[in-house]
């Protein structure tokens, strides 16, 4: 078998040598075909002149600068604006010009006459007085009607009839001290200014001085004889006389005086006894010393002895 396969190898490389000789052959003929070809047709196309191309000169390069970085430009940070707070407009409150009221026309009263009763009252205050007509000042008068005759100036201690009573109220300047006077229509006359500063400074209790809330009665004598004229008991009336009595007056020192009658006040363990109605001054008072009693007892007696038929109450 070996042998049979050497053979066929044999075989197969001699023909293979034999078709690479006759393709080298084959080949050899065609080049030189190809180049007697070329020749000829060289020989009979006529000569082209050369054409001659011109250097072609270089052109210089164009420089482009290099670009150079441009450098970033910071920009910065765009900060937050704060908000503009605008402050709310407040409402502007309207002026409200008050309306221009009409200045009411100044009535000046029609200058009245002086009362006569006015011009003689004056009169006689600057006499009494002993004033010069510079002292006196007169500042005008004014109508007044008062309900008691007390003429609206009561001054404690004394008593004064329930009637109405018209007059004048007189204001003056008397050395130069404001000075008002009361007058009533038939005359008569009190300093209003003098009676308030009398009320303001009195300082004599009776009931108060000595104790005379005590009193279990009051006995009223004759003082020469010793003659009892009456005797209240009874528990009102004597709170009545005991409270007719409660009133401040000013204590006044006074003269002695010779007293009509003897008003016993019965404690349970003392009597105050005070002489009354002096033959002087009805108003005088006396217990171990004058006092000035104003109407106070005269306000006691005259109830009493106006049912007695003797002695009775005597005159001024």
């Amino acid at each position: 078998m070996r042998k049979f396969l050497n053979k066929i190898e044999f075989i197969t490389i001699t023909a293979i040598f034999f078709i690479f000789l006759f393709l080298f052959f084959t080949s050899g003929n065609s080049f030189l075909l190809l180049d007697s070809n070329i020749s000829e047709s060289t020989i009979k196309q006529k000569e082209t002149p050369a054409i001659i191309i011109p250097e072609q000169k270089e052109t210089p390069a164009i420089i482009i600068p290099e670009k150079k970085e441009t450098p970033a430009i910071p920009i910065p940070e765009k900060k937050e604006t704060p908000a503009i707070t605008i402050p709310e407009k407040k409402e502007t409150p309207s002026i409200i010009i008050p309306e221009k009221k009409q200045t009411p026309a100044i009535i000046i009263p029609e200058k009245k006459e002086t009362p006569a009763i006015i011009a003689m009252t004056m009169a006689k205050i600057i006499s009494e007085k002993n004033l010069v007509n510079s002292d006196f000042i007169f500042n005008g008068h004014e109508e007044k009607n008062w309900e008691t005759s007390s003429m609206g100036c009561p001054k404690n201690g004394l008593f004064y009839q329930n009637k109405e009573t018209s007059g004048y109220i007189l204001e003056s300047l008397i050395n130069g001290e404001k000075t008002f006077y009361h007058i009533n229509n038939e005359g008569v006359y009190i300093n209003c200014t003098e009676i308030n500063l009398y009320n303001n400074q009195s300082n004599l209790n009776f009931v108060e001085k000595f104790k005379l809330n005590q009193s279990k009665a009051i006995v009223l004598s004759i003082r020469e004889d010793n003659k009892t004229l009456a005797v209240i008991d009874e528990k009102e009336e004597v709170t009545k006389i005991i409270n007719s009595l409660n009133v401040n007056i000013l204590n006044e020192k006074v003269e002695d005086c010779e007293a009509l009658y003897d008003l016993t006040f019965l404690k349970t363990k003392e009597n105050i006894v005070f002489n009354v109605f002096c033959t002087s001054n009805r108003y005088y008072v006396y217990n171990n010393e004058s006092f000035y009693g104003a109407e106070l007892f005269i306000n006691v007696l005259e109830p009493i002895l106006s049912n007695i038929s003797f002695p009775g109450l005597p005159n001024e």
